[in-house]
């Protein structure tokens, strides 16, 4: 039964984030002269140096899978992307589980092996699952989330909100939590705390219509979950909540903050990314 509602969880959280609320699907300029077409306002704003000084001009890349794999010659097999590489970390990791049981006890989130120093846990936690049904779970709501944080964020934000919402969540369910734990859960809901905040702080560029309906959607999935997580027990709320929180403050601290900028001597309109925290290139 509590493998079913997992299951179930998993299709309602595709469900609601089944439709992506990109930023090429409505862009309103606030003040300015010209109306900028989707994809010009994005692909094609042409890189002026004196336009960088209050921001980096913010450009969405098509594809995110430009991560090459290479076999033994050095030929390139394909190209895969950031989030394709952490599904497959958490494959191999369940692959050893299976191999190797000790590997469980020995990486899990223990809070008797963290007061002893072993900090590790707090990472080597989020990588391990505690089933077949786990990992698909977490596998499929990775998958439909994962990619357009990735393409929206970038690598490099990806991978920092991944890290912090993974340790976040693994901190709060040691300080809130005695029962150990396991899984990616804090991870992915990271994920969504981010893009909950790039929704809302970037409703005049995406469009308010767009952005409140992504809002409700995440809302939504957030309460569905938070619902079966009293309801059922051995479910980690504490690490889903912290990863939400940790996730939403990474988002809102590093995240993409656009601004469009008109250029009064060439009369374009620039989309820039002035984020709180800028991480270097």
């Amino acid at each position: 039964m509590r493998a079913f509602v997992l299951l179930l969880s998993s299709i309602s959280f595709l469900v609601a984030h089944a439709s992506p609320y990109a930023i090429n699907r409505q862009v309103k300029p606030r003040n300015h002269r010209r109306q900028l077409s989707r994809r010009a306002a994005i692909f094609s704003l042409p890189a002026l140096p004196f336009a960088q000084s209050n921001g980096r001009i913010y450009r969405v890349k098509r594809s995110t899978r430009t991560i090459p794999v290479r076999d033994f010659t050095g030929r390139e097999i394909l190209k895969v992307s950031l989030n394709d590489c952490a599904i497959a970390s958490i494959w191999s990791m369940f692959a050893a589980q299976m191999c190797f049981p000790r590997i469980t006890t020995m990486l899990y989130k223990c809070n008797e092996g963290l007061l002893r120093g072993q900090y590790y846990r707090l990472v080597t936690a989020c990588t391990l699952h505690g089933g077949p049904i786990h990992l698909l779970c977490n596998t499929l709501s990775l998958n439909n989330i994962g990619p357009q944080c990735e393409k929206y964020f970038g690598r490099k934000r990806f991978a920092c909100v991944l890290a912090v919402a993974g340790v976040g969540g693994s901190l709060a369910s040691w300080w809130l939590s005695p029962v150990p734990s396991l899984g990616a859960s804090g991870a992915i809901f990271g994920l969504i705390g981010a893009w909950s905040i790039f929704l809302y702080e970037n409703q005049g560029v995406l469009g308010k219509e767009s952005a409140n309906a992504g809002l409700r959607a995440l809302a939504q999935t957030i309460g569905l979950n938070i619902l079966i997580g009293a309801t059922i027990p051995g479910i980690d709320q504490a690490g889903h909540l912290g990863g939400l929180l940790a996730g939403a403050a990474a988002g809102y601290l590093f995240g993409p903050r656009l601004d469009m900028h008109f250029q009064p001597f060439s009369g374009q309109v620039l989309l820039l990314d002035r984020p709180i925290i800028s991480l270097p290139r």
